[in-house]
């Protein structure tokens, strides 16, 4: 890893994928060619996504939870709440897909539906199913 690379929080990621991200050293994420961040800063981003996508949902009804700033989300920061969590069959291994949108290179095409959650969204509250490892625990500070 390069010299003052450290972990990646969810925090940076939309700065480091637009380049120009820096860490608490100050040193430039991006390849110093455009702003186009380095393979290993998006693996590592990947790798962590990746560990908490392979994983049940770690949540149960009433956590309040907010989108993972990494996720394709609306309002990270902002606190939702669990409606419901599917207890998915061990045959399942990674969830009950969703394979109602026919195309398959749509980010929508396989998606694990394994927690209802409720937001506050335009003045209005609604639920939602979504994918359990687009989300965190919910602090007053985020």
């Amino acid at each position: 890893m390069p010299a003052g690379f450290g972990m990646i929080d969810g925090g940076d990621l939309r700065r480091l994928l637009n380049g120009g991200a820096r860490d608490d050293t100050g040193s430039n994420w991006s390849d110093g060619k455009g702003g186009t961040p380095i393979p290993e800063a998006v693996i590592e981003m990947m790798k962590e996504v990746s560990d908490r996508y392979g994983k049940p949902c770690p949540f149960k009804p009433g956590d309040i939870v907010t989108p993972h700033s990494s996720s394709d989300l609306r309002q990270p920061g902002t606190p939702h709440i669990v409606l419901e969590v599917k207890e998915l069959p061990p045959e399942a291994q990674l969830g009950e897909v969703d394979d109602s949108d026919p195309q398959s290179s749509s980010s929508g095409f396989g998606r694990r539906l394994d927690m209802r959650f409720l937001a506050y969204y335009e003045g209005h509250l609604s639920a939602f199913w979504g994918e359990s490892w687009q989300f965190v625990p919910w602090t007053p500070q985020d």
